[in-house]
């Protein structure tokens, strides 16, 4: 389920990064591909979370460096093509920091596998981005268990 609450998070920054309102429409196209009420209410709560925080969500376009992540050869060992334009696209989106990719391809260091593939890779992204905001997301569902889309 939090590999779904992070697709939910990237789909609501895409669409909040193009100036579109998210409205009950787009939760009810959520719902008829497969997303349940509680992920779609998680993954808001989880935006908001970081809001209530004061933390931007957007880098401010004079704040953004020129500087681009490259991932070396061992790194490049370690993900698959697609988990390294996943991990390139959450940073550029702000779901993740420079210093969260280097978190996460640690932890995917000690893990001892190699060629993570996306679905892997999802899985360690949701360990660092839950923990680092401390969102619990286990307690958020079991308190606002009340299937109300916010």
């Amino acid at each position: 389920m939090n590999n779904k609450i992070i697709e939910l998070i990237v789909l609501i920054l895409n669409q909040i990064r193009s100036k579109k309102s998210i409205n009950e429409n787009d939760f009810d196209l959520l719902i008829e591909e497969g997303y349940t009420i509680d992920e779609i209410n998680t993954s808001i709560a989880w935006v908001y979370s970081r809001l209530n925080t004061g933390e931007l969500i957007f880098q401010d376009e004079l704040s953004i460096s020129d500087s681009k992540r490259f991932f070396d050869p061992n790194e490049k060992r370690l993900l698959s093509v697609d988990s390294q334009g996943y991990l390139i696209m959450l940073l550029e989106l702000g779901v993740i920091t420079k210093s969260d990719l280097d978190i996460i391809i640690e932890k995917i260091r000690f893990s001892g596998m190699e060629n993570i593939n996306l679905e892997n890779t999802k899985i360690f992204v949701t360990s660092v981005i839950f923990k680092k905001t401390n969102f619990d997301i286990l307690e958020y569902l079991t308190l606002n268990n009340n299937k109300t889309v916010h």
